[in-house]
């Protein structure tokens, strides 16, 4: 099986994390035990227990950081309204081979290369009409399904 240098790094920084927790624990240990006996040898376990989960939980951060689809990047959008529609401006971050834009409910969610980068809230009563992808910027144009006579209601005090 062939691994990529993804999966290469990841296993040599496990492997690193391992080696270094376990000399670190070897040295606390050895350190309470010739301080002060059994209790010496408690006290460094329960420290050594309580830095290597430290360790792999600020190695899960570090994770969840790198394996953004967008390297660490959000998209910037705009909306811009009229009589017909809506109009969504979206700066993404890189280019994609397949940028893939669909209605779920009340959120339009954008995909990149089959991976989800953004979820917007719109209106209920929309539907998709156009999308166009150029050069890092996707536009995408959404019908209005529903003539909406909304007004904002206002009181006398």
């Amino acid at each position: 099986m062939k691994r990529n240098k993804k999966e290469t790094n990841d296993l040599f920084r496990s492997i690193l994390l391992v080696l270094s927790a376990s000399a670190l624990a070897l040295l606390v240990i050895l350190f309470f035990k010739l301080k002060s006996g059994v209790q010496g040898i408690i006290v460094g376990a329960i420290a050594v227990a309580v830095l290597i989960y430290w360790l792999v939980e600020i190695d899960k951060i570090l994770k969840e950081n790198r394996t953004s689809p967008l390297g660490g990047h959000e998209l910037f959008h705009d909306f811009f309204e009229d009589e017909e529609g809506i109009t969504i401006l979206v700066k993404m971050p890189r280019q994609f081979n397949e940028v893939e834009v669909r209605i779920s409910g009340e959120n339009l969610e954008i995909k990149g290369n089959g991976k989800l980068l953004e979820r917007l809230q719109i209106p209920r009563e929309v539907k998709l009409k156009e999308k166009s992808y150029v050069k890092g910027i996707l536009q995408v144009r959404l019908q209005k399904t529903v003539k909406s006579g909304r007004k904002i209601s206002a009181y006398k005090v």
